[in-house]
């Protein structure tokens, strides 16, 4: 920048150069006069304005692009002076640490887009819906935490350390000190990294609380189906039962038959309760949106499936036992015509 400021091109090339025009109180003349004189004698094209330079903090890339102009121009000539090698080191050392700002700022948006999308899978509250899909879910946030995240740990480290090597290359360099710009400071990615640990955070909270949930769930349903089994087995029992009449070929067998099947129906009756907590719990397990629920509800409506069934054998075999009493009390009625009938005739 001292090259383009102040004319010194003229130390390789001192004819190019009328000192004595020049003045101390003018800069803006004499930066014209040295980008002129370079462009009409040197062929190095003019990249900037005195009005551009001469301010308090000038675009640093544009004077340093600039001025690797010169350097390449006398690079050819094989200008091997004291100047020449100074200018040559104070470019390179530039043009480096420029390289290394590309590189930090190319890191830092690397790392921050990474960062956000990640917070953005971490809150997704769309779990899977059995046991065995949010165990999977959980060992992927595990191998997440335990091989996806310290690297990039380890990056927001190294991005710390190169960004304290540029600023330090830089001042040794006596260049303008480099800041990130805004979202990209230190501040800005440890900001981020404090979203990240909390998202994460929050994850764990939920799947482990969906966890939780489906292991419920599962022994729900282990509960309905060891409720189902007993329920279906005594209901098939008491089928085959009801559909046996033996009443008996009297009267007072046919009554004891009659009391008999009365405590059957207190009995079964009674069991309806016990199918209704099947059903409540099959319910229990829709609600919560069971991923097996659809062979949960074809179990509930076979059990109460058999359970209609036994209530119609049952009414079934209360008509037969009705008609049964009947004809029993009708032969009764009709033994007792007949011993009235025999009993009047042996009076005659």
């Amino acid at each position: 920048m001292t090259l383009v400021r102040t004319g010194r091109f003229g130390d390789d090339r001192p004819d190019l150069v009328q000192y004595d025009k020049l003045s101390k109180s003018n800069a803006i003349y004499n930066l014209n006069n040295a980008f002129s004189t370079a462009e009409e004698n040197l062929g190095i094209t003019r990249l900037l304005d005195a009005e551009d330079v001469y301010v308090e903090s000038p675009d640093e890339k544009s004077i340093i692009t600039y001025v690797v102009t010169y350097y390449h121009y006398f690079s050819k000539m094989k200008a091997e002076t004291v100047q020449g090698r100074r200018i040559g080191k104070v470019v390179g050392l530039a043009m480096e640490n420029d390289q290394l700002i590309d590189e930090y700022e190319t890191l830092t948006t690397d790392l921050l887009q990474w960062i956000e999308q990640t917070i953005l899978a971490l809150s997704d509250r769309k779990f899977a819906n059995s046991l065995t899909g949010v165990q999977q879910q959980l060992t992927a946030f595990n191998n997440y935490r335990t091989t996806e995240k310290p690297p990039k740990f380890t990056e927001k480290g190294n991005l710390e350390v190169l960004l304290f090597t540029i600023q330090s290359k830089m001042r040794a360099n006596n260049q303008n000190p480099y800041f990130p710009k805004e979202g990209q400071k230190i501040v800005d990615i440890n900001k981020a990294w404090e979203r990240l640990e909390k998202a994460e955070h929050e994850r764990e909270l939920a799947l482990r609380e969906e966890l939780i949930r489906q292991e419920k769930l599962e022994q729900l349903a282990a509960r309905f189906d060891r409720k189902a089994g007993m329920r279906e087995t005594w209901l098939s029992e008491n089928q085959r039962l009801v559909s046996q009449d033996n009443f008996g070929f009297d009267l007072a067998s046919v009554e004891a038959a009659a009391k008999k099947h009365e405590a059957i129906e207190t009995d079964i009756y009674a069991y309806e309760e016990r199918v209704q907590a099947v059903v409540a719990v099959a319910q229990e397990l829709e609600t919560e949106n069971y991923h097996d629920i659809d062979r949960i509800n074809a179990r509930k409506d076979n059990v109460l499936r058999l359970w209609n069934y036994l209530l119609e054998l049952l009414r079934a075999r209360r008509s037969r036992l009705e008609k049964s009493m009947a004809l029993q009390q009708t032969f009764q009625e009709m033994i007792f015509i007949l011993d009235s009938m025999e009993e009047i005739k042996t009076k005659s």
